[in-house]
């Protein structure tokens, strides 16, 4: 089965990213293949899988903001579970304003990455971000949903941050040069109030 993603151009770099990221699938069985296609690129979902558990690994760490023993509530989505577990597998990577991966984030790219490799295009900025998905509330957030922000410099009326939302009351985000990627708490990371809350899937 292939589900095609209507996007818009994706960044050159991030083809080289998702190539280096997901080069060991050329050697897979073609009859095993599940893929998804996202613009230009076919990932395979059976490699997402692989992808997933090896974050888990990485995340059950604890490390970055993350509480030791953390796990995702339970009857979250694939995808989102996905999204997740390879947005916290960047903590402690440095925050680089317009980068997308592999080894340097801007809020906003570290979401289009997350998301892209779990078949779905969220764009690339923040500004567009707030549009991206459903709209949804503080209280039926779920894992992977993006939390848009004023930031330091922006509005309400036109954020400047993006996060995701990953359960239990913590946000997975690349904050600003000088930091890392990192998890903080829902409530401090919204202490300038909330420009869009979007569900994603």
């Amino acid at each position: 089965m292939n589900l095609n993603v209507r996007s818009k151009v994706i960044p050159a770099v991030l083809f080289g990213l998702l190539g280096t990221l997901l080069a060991p699938a050329a050697a897979a069985s073609a009859a095993t293949r599940t893929t998804v296609q996202v613009g230009a690129i076919r990932v395979n979902t059976a490699d997402l899988r692989t992808l997933s558990s090896q974050d888990l690994l990485i995340a059950a760490v604890g490390a970055n903001g993350l509480p030791a023993g953390f796990s995702m509530p339970a009857g979250t989505s694939v995808p989102a579970r996905t999204a997740v577990n390879f947005a916290l597998a960047q903590r402690g990577k440095p925050y680089v304003f317009g980068a997308i991966g592999p080894s340097s984030y801007d809020c906003s790219g570290l979401m289009l990455t997350a998301w892209l490799l779990a078949g779905r295009n969220v764009t690339r900025t923040t500004l567009t971000q707030r549009f991206a998905g459903t709209a949804t509330t503080a209280a039926s957030l779920r894992p992977g949903d993006l939390v848009v922000t004023p930031g330091g410099l922006g509005t309400l009326a036109r954020p400047d941050h993006v996060g995701m939302y990953i359960g239990h009351g913590y946000v997975v985000q690349a904050p600003h040069t000088g930091d890392v990627v990192k998890v903080v708490t829902y409530s401090s990371f919204v202490a300038r109030g909330v420009a869009a809350l979007r569900h994603i899937a």
